[in-house]
């Protein structure tokens, strides 16, 4: 009985962890620990891949869904943007390595998608892909959502760092082109793999996703999600060596 009360309270501990509180904590403390540490007044560089690497991160493990990654991309971008205000001087900096830093973590994730895509078995797809349809028409349209992003947050913003953003945004229209391309290759290569579906195997699929072990896959998902603190803090980790990597 001991051990159930305490599996219980594990549970509810875990849920009541704000996943997006921990990546704001992490966005922050990973700017501004880069403009402490900057010597030469370039942070850019840093910056980026310290974003890169987190958005990388937090994307990687779940699903596509627009939902999800625009509230990621918005999460980073929101943090990125307290922190510009209260350094307004070096704004334009700031904002403009965090956009292409969510840009390439974005990039990187879905091109670890497509690459996972490519050796999942037929009757685990739609464990791997919830909503097959749904994905797919998110994906064709990468470029929208990014910069639906950043114009969202633009007018919640101070005049300042929202014409800096509507500026940048502007700018990134021709580096999107990567982003589009990557995003239509995966859309391609799911409907490649999803066209052999027959019924049996969806339907197996669909009772495999109930099944129990599905859903202690999800409960353990919960519990690698409350650790997301270590595993961002890798990738500010990896970024940073990176960056020492190409300085040296």
């Amino acid at each position: 009985a001991n051990e159930t009360t305490l599996s219980k309270l594990h549970q509810v501990k875990l849920q009541s962890i704000d996943l997006y509180d921990i990546l704001s904590e992490m966005v922050e403390s990973a700017i501004i620990t880069a403009l402490e540490k900057d010597e030469d007044g370039d942070i850019k560089e840093t910056i980026g891949e310290i974003i890169k690497g987190i958005t990388y991160e937090a994307i990687k493990e779940g699903s596509l869904n627009t939902l999800r990654v625009r509230k990621i991309l918005s999460t980073v971008l929101t943090t990125a943007i307290d922190v510009a205000e209260a350094t307004p001087n070096r704004a334009s900096n700031i904002l403009g390595a965090t956009l292409k830093g969510m840009r390439g973590g974005l990039i990187q994730s879905i091109d670890r998608f497509k690459k996972r895509l490519a050796f999942t078995p037929v009757e685990a797809k739609h464990i791997l892909v919830e909503d097959y349809d749904s994905i797919v028409e998110d994906l064709n349209q990468t470029d929208t959502l990014f910069s639906q992003v950043v114009i969202n947050q633009a007018s919640k913003s101070a005049s300042n760092i929202r014409t800096i953003l509507i500026n940048k945004n502007k700018e990134m229209r021709y580096d999107l082109e990567e982003l589009v391309h990557i995003s239509k290759e995966a859309a391609e290569v799911m409907k490649e793999k999803f066209s052999g579906l027959t019924s049996g195997a969806v339907k197996r699929a669909d009772s495999a996703l109930k099944s129990e072990k599905a859903l202690e896959a999800k409960r353990m998902g919960k519990e690698v999600w409350g650790l997301a603190k270590s595993t961002l803090g890798n990738a500010i980790k990896t970024a940073k060596s990176a960056i020492d990597k190409k300085d040296k």
